[in-house]
């Protein structure tokens, strides 16, 4: 009767794996299609937030263009009204107007050449006209000759910049022969008035409106638009079609705007890379579900065989025996996931995954760190000694415990930092630990060297880890501004605002102190820039690591200024610095560049000797350039002239300006010689050169010098 008893039971628990199994497998295939699902609405949503950036990308390039065009045509017109207001070739013209005279021949071909100048020197090629009107004069200038106007010029006031779509005759009421006064363009006025003094005159630039409007349609394609200025059109091809309006204003003047009139973004729906994921998605899934459903059986058969070998007793409950066989089952995945888990962790340890190379944990290791006890605690150690003491500080560490209720795990992160794990059975008490591990390791090193140790709180769940790391990094950062050689905790921290002060133009200062060789003035500079910082600022970790950072950069552009690049390499400190060693570091550094700069202009000097004595020699030569020495004496011109900047702080022409000025002030106590003389007889081949290097270099013409020397005497 028992054995009758238990076949029916056994068949009827077979029936019941059966209906488990189906369940499950339906289940499953619920969740697979729940999961499939969602995949395919990521896809898609990623599919249009991908079509929309790209949407965003092409209309900030579009705008990016046509600011382009704008700015091209308003610097391109500001650049030829500056040339024209603040050249000295326009200054005599301007005096003999304002003195109620008219512009002589010489005046005239004068400001046709500057004109011309402007107009080339400006690169814009939609310019179709550059016309200067003179007030009461029958003639304009322009930069392609003189121009009859069958009427004097009657004064019309433009104290500000002004632009029209229209023709020039129109616009400034004069009459000419001139075909491209008639012609329809985006003309750009602005007063004549030397140096910012009276209107004297028009300037007048025309632009070919055609190319403009080219321009524009062909960046904005099939989008209407409208340039304004001020609120006058000057151009437009507006359509019907309602679109969203969107304002491009020049940088250089606001009051030129462009309206694009762009179509609402629209999805056209999902590309073929969208298709091709989704349908990898659906291969993806069934090769799951089937190797599911193979596995799933080879499991049901397992549990039948376990099942059969199990005798049964009376009082066993069905759903007891399932219970059995599911904590059976749990047994042996978390045996499988276990070896897994120390199976990961070997491999990610194998490849210095803690080292500086790896601040970000991703969600694997996280997972599969392998802490088998249940509470976690991270410390952040730096050793500031010689090379190599943080690898015997671990190596104390780690023989330090003998406490089985504990593993410690220590991971260098880069010479001087490391990560110190404890995992532990009960809550690991931070400052026993902490201490324990500050005076192993000072033992180990000795007193001189500096050990600081970051701590963060207890933790037990492994998802906080990389928090945790964080937090002790944090901790350990406040060696920054509280000093080294100890130990700080999480709750010591406060809030991490960047204030610090910098030096305003420092970089310029330094340049200059280091071209003038004066250390004592680097050291001044750098001891007031720690004295404020200290005294007036409430200094963090983060406002440290800017002002470090912000040094490094002057030191760039000090190398570039010095043009010592090539010499000397850029250095930045190490990470962990208190900002007296980071004043220290950059002073010292600096201070070395002098030391370079010497040694370089020393082992130059015997190769540029003979250059130089050439040079001094042979400066009133006007045909002597840079070119002509290089194929001299064999040298770049590049070479030569970073040696002139080394060695006396000035480039190569400004060191033959200075040479010849010096020479024509001792030629001008000589009254028998005259200004053309002195001019030719100092190395000039143009007196106009002479007289302008002249005064930018005393503050007076050679005529003013000479009448003030002799006065003197």
């Amino acid at each position: 009767m028992g054995r009758i008893k238990r076949s029916v039971v056994l068949e009827n628990n077979k029936f019941k794996i059966g209906q488990h199994f189906i369940k499950l497998l339906l289940l499953y295939i619920l969740l697979l299609f729940v999961f499939l699902s969602l995949y395919v609405f990521s896809v898609l949503v990623s599919d249009y937030k991908l079509d929309k950036d790209k949407y965003s990308v092409e209309l900030t390039k579009t705008e990016d263009e046509c600011k382009s065009v704008l700015d091209s045509i308003l610097n391109s017109s500001q650049s030829i009204a500056n040339r024209v207001n603040y050249s000295l070739s326009f200054r005599d013209p301007y005096i003999q107007l304002l003195s109620g005279g008219e512009l002589s021949v010489k005046d005239r071909t004068t400001i046709i050449q500057e004109l011309r100048s402007a107009y080339a020197w400006s690169g814009n090629k939609d310019i179709e006209e550059v016309v200067l009107f003179v007030d009461n004069s029958d003639i304009a200038l322009s930069a392609s000759g003189i121009v009859q106007l069958e009427e004097p010029f009657q004064h019309v006031s433009f104290p500000t910049a002004y632009m029209e779509t229209t023709n020039i005759s129109d616009l400034l009421g004069v009459e000419s022969t001139r075909f491209t006064f008639s012609d329809s363009n985006i003309i750009y006025l602005i007063g004549f008035r030397y140096q910012g003094g009276n209107d004297r005159g028009v300037l007048c630039i025309s632009f070919n409106k055609d190319k403009v409007f080219k321009k524009l349609e062909n960046i904005l394609s099939r989008d209407s638009f409208t340039l304004l200025f001020a609120g006058n059109t000057l151009l437009s091809n507006r359509s019907e079609v309602e679109k969203s309006e969107k304002t491009v204003s020049s940088t250089s003047n606001q009051k030129l705007r462009l309206i694009l009139s762009i179509p609402p973004y629209k999805w056209n729906g999902p590309d073929a890379n969208a298709f091709v994921s989704i349908i990898a998605g659906l291969v993806l899934f069934t090769i799951i579900l089937v190797i599911y459903l193979v596995s799933r059986y080879k499991y049901t058969e397992s549990l039948k065989k376990i099942r059969n070998l199990i005798p049964y007793k009376e009082g066993i409950q069905d759903d007891e025996f399932e219970s059995m066989l599911n904590d059976l089952k749990g047994v042996l995945l978390e045996n499988n996931n276990y070896k897994e888990t120390l199976n990961e962790v070997d491999e990610y340890v194998e490849r210095g995954f803690f080292s500086s190379d790896h601040d970000q944990f991703n969600d694997s290791v996280m997972r599969y760190l392998g802490f088998v006890k249940p509470y976690y605690l991270v410390l952040a150690i730096n050793v500031d000694g010689e090379e190599g003491e943080l690898d015997k500080v671990l190596l104390a560490i780690r023989e330090s415990s003998e406490d089985e209720e504990i593993s410690i795990s220590c991971f260098k992160r880069d010479s001087e930092t490391a990560l110190v794990f404890i995992n532990s059975d009960t809550i690991p008490d931070e400052e026993k630990y902490t201490d324990i591990f500050y005076k192993v390791g000072k033992v180990c090193i000795g007193n001189e060297s500096k050990i600081t140790i970051g701590v963060d709180i207890p933790r037990q769940d492994v998802v906080e880890l990389r928090l945790s790391i964080s937090e002790a990094l944090s901790a350990l950062k406040l060696m920054l501004v509280r000093g080294k050689d100890d130990i700080y905790f999480t709750e010591d921290k406060e809030d991490d605002k960047c204030e610090y002060y910098m030096i305003p133009s420092f970089d310029v200062q330094i340049a200059s102190s280091i071209r003038d060789e004066d250390r004592d003035k680097l050291f001044s500079m750098f001891d007031s820039l720690l004295r404020t910082n200290l005294m007036k600022y409430d200094l963090t970790p983060s406002s440290i690591f800017a002002l470090s950072d912000e040094l490094y950069y002057i030191e760039l552009k000090v190398l570039r200024s010095l043009s010592l690049g090539r010499e000397i390499k850029a250095q930045k400190p190490s990470k962990y610095l208190t900002i007296e060693e980071i004043i220290e570091f950059y002073r010292d550094l600096f201070v070395s560049f002098i030391d370079t700069m010497e040694k370089e202009v020393e082992s130059e000097d015997d190769n540029y000797k003979e250059l130089l004595e050439y040079v001094d020699t042979n400066f009133t030569d006007p045909n002597i350039s840079l070119k002509m020495l290089g194929t001299m004496f064999d040298l770049s011109t590049k070479s030569i002239g970073n040696y002139f900047s080394l060695k006396y702080h000035m480039t190569y022409l400004e060191y033959v300006t200075k040479k010849r000025i010096e020479k024509a002030i001792n030629l001008l106590k000589d009254d028998a010689l005259s200004i053309d003389d002195i001019s030719r007889l100092s190395g000039y081949s143009s007196a106009l050169s002479f007289r302008r290097n002249f005064k930018d270099i005393t503050g007076v013409t050679p005529s003013e010098y000479r009448s003030r020397d002799n006065s003197l005497q």
